[in-house]
C-alpha cells in the first residue's frame, strides 16, 4: 500500500518537500520560529482531528503525535501560549473513516523523512537554537525510516479493513490541504515582514 500511495500521490511530493526545504533558504532563528508556528498550527489541528476519527487505532495516534514537541520548541524560542492560541487555524476536515484518517497520517508522516536533513543543516548555522528547540525535527532520532516502515504496516492493516482507493483519495486531499496551508502561511509571514 505504501508503494501505491507513493505512486498515486507523486504529483504532490515536490511541492510538499519544497514547503519544508524552504526553511533552508533562510535558516535564521526568526525564520525557524515562523516555520514551527506554521507547522504547529497545521499539525495540532490535524492531531485533534485524528483523535476523533472513527475506528483509528489509538496506538497509531500516540506513536505519531508530535504537536507537543512543536509546542515545547516554540516555548523554548520565546513563543507564549497566547501567541499559539492566536495562530490562524487551517481547515482540517473531520475524518469520517479510518481510511480518510490514515491517508492523512501518510502525508504528515512522509514529512518526517526530511527532518534529519533539516535538523543537521540548521544545526550547522544555529547550533544553540537547535540544541534547545529541535525536538520536533529530532522526534524520531536517527531512525525515521523504522517509524516509516511501521507506518507501512499500519496502512496495510487499514487497507485490509477499508477500500484502498479511499486511503489514496484522502492522501491526495491531505497533500493539497497541507500545501495550501503552507503557501498561505508563507504569504502571511512575508506580509508581516514587509509591514
Amino acid at each position: 500500500m505504501m508503494i501505491r500511495l507513493a505512486l498515486e500521490t507523486k504529483a504532490h511530493h515536490a511541492a510538499a518537500d519544497a514547503d519544508r526545504l524552504a526553511l533552508l533558504e533562510d535558516g535564521t532563528p526568526e525564520r525557524y520560529r515562523t516555520f514551527l508556528k506554521s507547522v504547529y498550527a497545521f499539525e495540532s489541528r490535524y492531531e485533534s482531528a485524528l483523535v476523533r476519527a472513527p475506528d483509528l487505532d489509538p496506538r497509531i495516534i500516540r506513536a505519531r503525535s508530535k504537536a507537543h514537541h512543536l509546542r515545547d520548541d516554540l516555548y523554548a524560542l520565546g513563543v507564549h501560549e497566547d501567541d499559539l492560541a492566536a495562530l490562524m487555524q487551517p481547515a482540517i476536515p473531520v475524518f469520517q473513516s479510518e481510511a480518510e484518517a490514515i491517508g492523512w497520517v501518510y502525508v504528515v508522516e512522509r514529512n518526517t523523512l526530511l527532518h534529519g536533513l533539516l535538523r543537521r543543516a540548521l544545526w550547522r548555522s544555529m547550533p544553540a537554537v537547535i540544541d534547545r528547540a529541535g525536538s520536533y525535527l529530532g522526534a524520531y532520532g536517527n531512525a525515521p525510516g523504522s517509524h516509516y516502515r511501521d507506518l507501512g504496516a499500519d496502512i496495510d492493516g487499514a487497507a485490509r479493513r477499508a477500500i484502498p482507493s479511499q486511503i489514496v483519495e484522502a492522501a491526495n486531499a491531505a497533500f493539497a490541504c497541507q500545501h495550501l496551508w503552507f503557501s498561505h502561511a508563507q504569504r502571511e509571514a512575508a506580509r508581516k515582514l514587509a509591514s
